[in-house]
């Protein structure tokens, strides 16, 4: 027998009532994190703080332990995660340079670059 209980009038089974709780566990952290700015997980290794415990954990691994489980099937490159792999596969193998310096005209892989191009040669 499913456990039912009154919910804003309605009556619901447990299994759905779980799920809103959930859903609203995370619109809570949403607020949090996101518009209130909290990072609540830090690092006890560097000055690095997180919104996120799952954040706190990649960046240890990434970061403090070094880990690089995504290898490059064409050199040898390892990289912490699978975005900073598929980035490396597109701008160097690839050679897609998607962002391109309005002042010169020359052509970046990704953003940061460009940006950081910018900041020493233009500014």
């Amino acid at each position: 027998m499913l456990l039912q209980f009154m919910r804003r009038g309605e009556i619901t089974n447990a299994s759905s009532a779980s799920q809103s709780l959930q859903q609203q566990l995370i619109y809570i952290t949403h607020i949090k994190v996101v518009h209130e700015k909290r990072r609540d997980y830090k690092c006890e290794q560097c000055e690095a703080a997180f919104g996120y415990a799952i954040s706190l954990k990649r960046h240890i691994k990434a970061v403090h332990d070094k880990v690089k489980d995504f290898p490059c099937g064409s050199c040898n490159s390892a990289f912490s995660n699978k975005g900073n792999l598929n980035v490396h596969i597109k701008t160097v193998h690839s050679k897609k340079k998607d962002y391109t310096c309005e002042e010169c005209g020359t052509a970046f892989g990704t953003k940061s670059s460009l940006n950081q191009h910018v900041r020493e040669v233009h500014l």
